[in-house]
């Protein structure tokens, strides 16, 4: 084991902003681009490069490409970006590699920051909605407690009070 940063399924999951079983099936599916690690059944780890593999294979389905159309593009990625070479840890392409997957993981967050604002939003406007009704309703209450507190000889007769 290198001493490399390895990310847990769950991590991995949360850092893509995928289920954990759609991790699974791209594991199953792309595992021969991944390391070792990453392939195990049980105890499984990622490294930073099966991370960015993985975020590139969510933006590739996210353009709606099928994954079985994904391999040989990982596969011609990797080729070109020459993974499999171990760079030093300040070599400008392993730089470059954790930039680009932190730059995607940034944009997921950035997203997910916006669905947040926008359901903040509308939920507000629900809200304002929901006080305006219950201050109509508190009047209402008070001017049927104000009609209950009258004698009844003076409510006799007479419909209670409307909003």
């Amino acid at each position: 084991m290198s001493a490399e940063r390895q990310f847990t399924p769950g991590e991995v999951s949360r850092l893509l902003d995928v289920p954990p079983s759609t991790l699974r099936r791209h594991v199953a599916l792309l595992g021969e681009y991944l390391s070792p690690e990453a392939r195990r059944q049980r105890a499984r780890l990622f490294t930073m490069a099966d991370v960015e593999i993985l975020a590139r294979v969510r933006q590739l389905t996210d353009q709606g490409m099928h994954l079985e159309d994904i391999g040989p593009i990982i596969a011609a990625t990797i080729e070109q970006a020459g993974e499999g070479v171990e760079y030093p840890a300040g070599a400008p392409e392993a730089e470059d590699t954790t930039e680009q997957t932190a730059l995607m993981v940034v944009a997921r967050i950035s997203e997910k920051l916006d669905r947040v604002n926008r359901s903040l939003a509308d939920q507000a406007g629900d809200l304002q909605a929901l006080r305006l009704q219950l201050d109509q309703q508190a009047r209402r209450l008070a001017e049927l407690e104000a009609w209950r507190a009258l004698p009844w000889w003076q409510r006799f007769g007479k419909k209670p009070p409307d909003a």
